[in-house]
């Protein structure tokens, strides 16, 4: 069981770090990257947006709308399973409206991709390999006993948003499109409020 919590919470790492192929560290996309907080997960935080890969356009805007509904996905996988395995109810809950809040904005996400003039199917070697990380986060998930579901779900959930608050504030601060940033301060408000609720969970136990 601990083997595959070290996994489960590796992979989840491996799934937010490695979203864009040829990746920038965060001082590359934001000269001024290091003032932002990063979430520790003891590993290199400093990897920001990806750098432009084929069918992608080169503003943070556009690589954030790629790289975000990536995120995203796999954030909806482990919730689908937590709406199935968790114990407590307030948890189900929480994955639901996971679920219904990313399901949304991976739609316009995708939208702000293509209008933003990149492809959101375009195929990207990290980025194919952060999603096979995400799934396979997910599938250790799956193995792990239900007296401990709630725990280890909480303990994967919690750094995925922190990652993705992480993205959220770099484009805030280094893109330019409205809907963007208006998309990317939402999601700042509501992940921040779940990572808060998840960790008061996991002190209670």
């Amino acid at each position: 069981m601990r083997t595959t919590h070290r996994r489960l919470v590796a992979g989840t790492a491996a799934a937010v770090l490695l979203l864009g192929g040829g990746v920038v560290t965060g001082a590359q996309l934001l000269p001024d990257a290091g003032a932002v907080d990063r979430p520790s997960t003891g590993m290199g935080m400093g990897m920001g947006m990806g750098s432009a890969m084929p069918g992608m356009a080169g503003s943070a805007d556009a690589m954030f709308a790629v790289q975000m509904a990536v995120h995203h996905e796999s954030a909806v996988q482990m919730a689908r399973l937590a709406q199935q395995r968790a114990q407590r109810p307030e948890v189900r809950q929480l994955a639901r409206d996971i679920q219904r809040t990313q399901t949304a904005e991976i739609a316009q996400l995708r939208a702000a991709a293509t209008r933003l003039g990149a492809d959101p199917d375009a195929p990207a070697g990290g980025m194919g390999s952060g999603m096979a990380a995400g799934m396979d986060s997910a599938t250790d998930l799956a193995e792990v006993p239900d007296e401990q579901f709630d725990r280890v779900f909480l303990e994967a959930m919690i750094p995925h948003h922190q990652m993705g608050v992480h993205m959220a504030r770099m484009v805030q601060r280094a893109g330019s499109d409205r809907q963007i940033a208006a998309m990317a301060a939402e999601m700042v408000r509501v992940q921040t409020d779940e990572i808060a609720l998840m960790q008061r969970w996991l002190d209670q136990q």
